[in-house]
């Protein structure tokens, strides 16, 4: 199925240039033929990144110096980044850019604005630059707000709550997932695209150690496994099992992380997600004193995160490489290794809790226990910060749902005004129309009894008339008359 949609795709691309060329005129026709087969690439860009890119490749020449000519260069954009070409995909961000900004501003340049700054922030995470990436992101939301695409923001608002989490800002992060679930709400969005706002709400209750919430999260993103993307399979999958790292249960993270592994290996380009598992493959293996496994999956992956500068990669590398030695009984490595880890900024709450709960170890084992008692309060500092941040978070939660019932009361209070303005429209209509009908009654009426008046009077005046004629009559034929006619006669 899925070669004769890519095949499908390819030959639309090449009639794309005759399309462009036949239908200068009928403008509507050919934005909207484009309008699919961006649509269809896109979708395909998330498996086939390599083959989409050539097919940009074959429609660019067609297109000149237009917007279309850029939303289908932003189409490179994303086969690079999956392909973890980073710098290719910046370099080209830097052109989609400059084409944005010299064009008059409209809907159509804000909402490719909105994927740039979109495109920047996912490089900044990649690159552990949290705070540039949650500027991009903030700036990505503005945009897509402006350019009215809303369909786009519920995606945006998942990646916002991504890098609040990563900088231990849990209540922010709570709040950008559950908008993205309201604004997927008031789209009317179907319940199989939302389970990454599910098993991202799963996250931040598992860094707030509240795990049946967190599992009650991943048990709703798990029944749209089988429709996840494969980068969001891995998310899920690598989510979850170090949702069973921080319950100690290794065993069950184990098979999480193996499945993740699974998945990624499929799919050559996904070199980031196939080196991140790795790391956690070593650190399960570390728990269940498998030095030998968790040397091989440490050793592996440390190149990767080397060659692209991923701080909080090496920060967890490093901890982990510190705590093999002391597990392998070299103390001198340990030693070693400690000298030579680097110091990273924006490392997330759980690492450092990590790597503060293995320098404690290591100074119990050299024997210098005041160092050691330093980091254990630093870890109960850090639970402490936790437990402020779970009611922090519980605080934000009751005063969003107090803002949306709010809302929703207001709502419903103006629904029921308009209601009611309704009906006294309504009453004061029936009054008029059976006032109009009772007038017209009344009237008949009054016009009825008037006209039996006159008729009436008619009547009587016309009996009078009558009596009248007649009295004409008999007075006429009088006995005197008649009396003196018959005298005449006998004479």
């Amino acid at each position: 199925m899925r070669y004769y949609y890519i095949v499908g795709i390819w030959s639309f691309c090449f009639v794309l240039p005759i399309m462009m060329g036949c239908m200068r005129e009928e403008k509507k026709s050919s934005k909207d033929s484009f309008e699919m087969l961006y649509q269809q690439m896109e979708q395909a860009s998330v498996e086939s990144p390599e083959q989409v890119s050539q097919m940009v490749d074959s429609a660019l020449p067609s297109l000149k110096d237009s917007m279309m000519y850029y939303r289908l260069l932003f189409l490179k954009v994303r086969g690079y980044f999956l392909s973890f070409k980073l710098d290719s995909a910046s370099y080209l961000l830097d052109k989609v850019t400059a084409f944005c900004d010299r064009t008059e501003k409209n809907k159509d340049v804000y909402q490719l604005y909105a994927l740039i700054y979109n495109a920047r922030g996912n490089l900044f995470v990649r690159t552990s630059q949290i705070d540039s990436a949650s500027f991009c992101f903030q700036r990505a939301f503005e945009y897509a707000s402006r350019g009215g695409k809303r369909e786009s923001l519920p995606d945006i608002c998942l990646n916002l709550a991504d890098v609040f989490v990563k900088q231990g800002r849990y209540d922010l992060g709570s709040f950008w997932y559950n908008r993205s679930l309201s604004i997927s709400d008031s789209l009317n969005m179907p319940d199989e695209q939302r389970f990454p706002a599910y098993y991202g709400l799963a996250q931040v209750n598992m860094e707030l150690r509240d795990f049946a919430l967190c599992d009650y999260y991943y048990d709703l993103a798990s029944h749209y496994y089988d429709k996840m993307h494969p980068f969001e399979k891995h998310i899920y999958l690598n989510n979850r099992g170090n949702s069973y790292y921080y319950r100690q249960d290794y065993e069950t993270a184990l098979g999480y992380f193996r499945r993740s592994l699974e998945v990624v290996n499929q799919y050559p380009d996904m070199t980031f997600e196939r080196n991140l598992t790795m790391i956690n493959l070593g650190e399960i293996f570390l728990m269940l004193d498998c030095t030998d496994s968790a040397s091989y999956y440490l050793q592996e992956c440390r190149g990767f995160f080397d060659s692209i500068h991923h701080a909080t990669a090496l920060y967890c590398i490093d901890t982990q490489l510190m705590e093999l030695a002391l597990k392998q009984g070299n103390v001198a490595l340990a030693r070693e290794r400690l000298k030579h880890a680097v110091k990273y900024d924006n490392v997330e709450p759980n690492m450092i809790h990590v790597r503060n709960r293995y320098l404690q170890r290591y100074f119990e084992k050299v024997g210098d226990y005041e160092r050691a008692y330093h980091y254990l309060e630093e870890n109960h500092h850090i639970d402490d910060s936790i437990r402020n941040e779970r009611v922090k978070m519980r605080a934000a939660e009751i005063k969003l749902k107090y803002t949306q019932d709010s809302t929703l009361m207001k709502k419903e209070i103006s629904i029921r005004e308009k209601e009611n303005q309704v009906l006294q429209l309504y009453q004061w209509l029936y009054m008029i129309v059976g006032g109009g009908f009772l007038l017209v009654a009344v009237v008949s009426v009054i016009v009825l009894y008037r006209k039996r008046l006159r008729d009436r009077e008619q009547w009587r005046m016309q009996n009078a008339i009558t009596s009248l004629r007649l009295e004409n009559v008999r007075n006429r034929i009088s006995p005197h008359f008649i009396f003196n006619l018959n005298s005449a006669t006998l004479l």
